[in-house]
């Protein structure tokens, strides 16, 4: 059982940062946090902690998903990753030959050797007393204390961050995937592009931290593994778990944000009574709702919320919020096998999706389209999805950065690449030394 000692944080921004510095002293590392502020609505309801970082690890594991209750089954936190190619194990597909840029594990979790977390401004510090006492927990707060984020971003030399795809064949491709459509093969497909650079030299910490001064979301996160990194700012929840209840937030409806209120007003109501966004949104509520029910007490799925316009720093979204009542709460890692990958990320039907992703897109996806996050001593979680998301592998200089939307009949090819490159747009200008 981990104890925990309390300590002030003056200044939030710092204190992040000075997380991130924290990262550098560990082999792995985890930090968690909800940048966004003046959230609305179920974003502010099923809010947990503002923060969850982890250090070291005690224990981590990396193997299949039937291992993982085992792997996790001591009473404390964990936190780590699911690859979205962990679907070869749970929804077994034909192979392929496609390589991911950055070879991530498809399942990753750490036991942290020093948790912190903090709630409604609140920080605490974890250790385990079989490693630590409240003296070297009090040495690691000091040396948090003494560090000292640097003013200005080191300086660095500009990465154009290039499709792996030229427009002509996306459009090609998403004539071809609405063909599928057209037969009945499905109903809707999430097509991603992939961005990448090679021989690219990023400071990650500070790259993370430009991202959230620019795009501040609210289950943003940095993983230090190794020499691989992940700099997240999603704006989507997987699925949430808190005793019994189970909660997803799909997202699928895109508009950008207007240069001036009026604007905002205009694309935002344009978005609101799209028939074709709110159909992508709609289609993918009820994939959520039919995961849910197979792990469900009879009756206890529900729709809390349909197709709610939600702002963010770039662009509105259309989140929809589905909630259920798990049978059993022991079998928590059920809940996860019925409902990943995320319907958001795959289609409609979800398994011929995913056969059509593996034949359309050029590689494998690996981390992005997953979920990333915590378990709980309790076993309850809450994970993210993985998009807009950099990964970055400091041994081999490779990044990647993928972008998708979702196909369906009514889709005009060009504007859907067109939503790629502005979903693309802020980690692609960052790292291209725009301001």
């Amino acid at each position: 059982m981990r104890k925990w000692i309390h300590f002030d944080c003056a200044d939030r921004k710092e204190m992040l940062s000075q997380l991130i510095l924290l990262t550098g002293e560990f082999e792995q590392a985890t930090i968690l946090t909800d940048q966004l502020e003046g959230q609305q609505g179920y974003y502010e309801e099923l809010k947990t902690f503002d923060l969850l970082a982890g250090f070291g690890a005690l224990n981590q594991f990396a193997g299949s998903f039937t291992g993982l209750n085992k792997a996790v089954e001591q009473d404390d936190w964990y936190m780590g990753f699911f690859a979205y190619d962990l679907k070869d194990e749970l929804h077994p597909l034909v192979t392929h030959s496609n390589t991911s840029q950055i070879d991530f594990p498809k399942l990753w979790f750490f036991q942290p050797h020093w948790l912190i977390k903090e709630a409604d401004g609140k920080y605490q510090l974890g250790y385990d007393p079989g490693h630590d006492n409240e003296a070297t927990a009090q040495q690691l707060l000091q040396k948090i204390r003494n560090l000292k984020p640097q003013q200005q971003p080191l300086p660095v030399q500009p990465i154009d961050l290039e499709a792996v795809i030229s427009e002509a064949a996306y459009i090609h491709t998403v004539d071809a995937i609405q063909s599928h459509i057209h037969r009945g093969d499905i109903y809707e497909m999430n097509y991603c592009v992939e961005f990448k650079a090679d021989n690219a030299a990023i400071d990650p910490g500070m790259t993370f931290l430009k991202i959230m001064e620019r795009a501040p979301m609210p289950f943003s996160a940095f993983i230090k593994m190794g020499t691989k990194y992940v700099l997240s700012a999603s704006p989507e929840r997987y699925l949430k778990k808190r005793g019994q209840q189970l909660t997803s937030m799909p997202m699928k409806g895109t508009a950008p944000r207007g240069a001036d209120h009026e604007q905002d007003r205009t694309n935002l109501h344009q978005l609101t009574h799209s028939v074709k966004e709110r159909a992508e949104n709609i289609m993918i509520t009820d994939l959520v709702r039919n995961d849910l029910s197979m792990v469900a007490q009879k009756g206890s799925v529900e729709v809390l919320e349909l197709c709610g316009a939600y702002p963010f720093p770039q662009v509105f979204q259309v989140v929809s919020t589905v909630s259920a009542t798990i049978e059993n709460k022991a079998n928590w890692t059920k809940a996860i096998a019925a409902t990943f990958p995320m319907g958001s990320m795959t289609g409609a039907p979800k398994y011929r999706a995913m056969q059509l992703i593996d034949t359309f897109e050029n590689r494998q996806r690996g981390l992005f389209s997953g979920a990333i996050g915590y378990i709980s001593p309790g076993k309850d979680f809450d994970f993210n999805v993985v998009i807009r998301t950099l990964l970055y592998d400091e041994s081999t200089k490779r990044l990647s950065y993928s972008a998708g939307s979702a196909i369906t009949a009514l889709s005009d090819p060009h504007q859907e690449y067109r939503e790629c490159l502005l979903k693309a747009a802020t980690v692609r200008k960052i790292l291209a030394g725009q301001d």
